[in-house]
């Protein structure tokens, strides 16, 4: 069960092997008559070894639904180096600050004591487990505020500056206004109702090109969304309505009619009010989205290098898988 908040994905890198730790790729013990191999060892983390049960266990502590893999294993490297930075610069989570981590979960989640439990149990954790979790999530997320959020800002003259070179990137895609007359029509409807349906919408379209206005004739005789006010519904961005209308739709330009269009629904004619092009949006409009996009991808960056070329460099990692 995870709680609010982004948990930060750690940076898959290579990391070189010491020569120090190729003479303890195993934990023995003595059988009889021979060596017996109990254990593997895996990793050191600034000279502690971690074992293959060790990565296990890990990955049980918290109800992750994988195997003990080498990219669990960078995952596991991360988080042991985090907790490590967290303690050496003294941050610790409050039994009060992880009370309240657990209410708001719960509330979000909507979870009684019995469903919270529940949802333990499906995750084979207990309550203890689960609240150690908790506490490293705190203090990761403190630690990485301290040194990745805290330093990380964008200037109203960078989110201008994208803004000018990326305003088709914000522009607003072409649309189209359309006015429908729908005759309904089940898909499965007897061969013989169809084929009358088909002969008065064709009827009803002989009399628009002919000149009857449309909004007119939607009112009368559409049973569609929109009939009226004279079968107009609105403006349309590809994607928004229906495949076989949408079609035809986008082909069609300003004032003309379609041919009659089957749908699952029934019989369709459509008239184009109005088309637009894509149309730019003012910097005001989306200078917050702008500003969003661009500190997530410093907040990236910066943890990314400060994972490789701090945290790492502070610690000594030796991989053996």
């Amino acid at each position: 069960m995870r709680g609010p908040g982004r948990r930060w994905r750690g940076l898959s890198g290579r990391i070189a092997l010491g020569a120090a730790v190729v003479a303890a790729a195993a934990v023995l013990t003595p059988g009889v008559g021979a060596t017996q191999v109990v254990d593997r060892v895996i990793a050191a983390i600034d000279g502690e070894p971690v074992t293959k049960s060790d990565l296990e266990r890990w990955v049980q502590d918290r109800g992750l639904d994988a195997e003990a893999t080498r990219e669990i294993l960078d995952t596991y490297v991360t988080e042991d180096l985090l907790a490590r930075e967290a303690k050496a610069q003294g941050i610790t989570a409050r039994d009060e600050d992880i009370d309240r981590y657990i209410a708001q979960v719960r509330a979000q989640r909507e979870l009684d004591d019995a469903a919270f439990a529940r949802a333990l149990q499906e995750q084979g954790l207990t309550l203890e487990q689960y609240r150690e979790n908790v506490r490293r999530e705190i203090e990761t997320s403190e630690l990485v505020n301290k040194e990745v959020r805290g330093r990380v800002s964008i200037s109203p003259e960078e989110v201008q500056r994208y803004y000018d070179e990326h305003k088709d990137d914000y522009a607003l895609a072409e649309r189209v206004r359309l006015r429908m007359i729908l005759i309904p029509m089940p898909a499965n409807a007897p061969p013989e109702m169809a084929a009358r349906a088909e002969a008065f919408v064709r009827a009803l379209h002989e009399e628009l090109v002919a000149g009857a206005d449309f909004a007119e004739m939607a009112r009368k005789y559409s049973r569609g969304p929109g009939a009226e006010d004279g079968g107009d519904l609105g403006f349309f961005r590809r994607g928004e309505i229906v495949k076989p209308i949408e079609d035809v739709a986008f082909r069609l330009r300003a004032g003309m009619l379609s041919d009659p269009i089957r749908s699952p629904a029934g019989f369709h004619l459509l008239k184009v009010e109005e088309r637009e092009g894509s149309v730019e949006q003012p910097f005001e409009a989306v200078r917050e989205q702008i500003r969003t996009e661009l500190y997530q991808t410093a907040l990236e960056r910066r943890y990314d290098h400060w994972l490789r070329d701090g945290l790492r460099e502070a610690h000594h990692v030796e991989i053996l898988w």
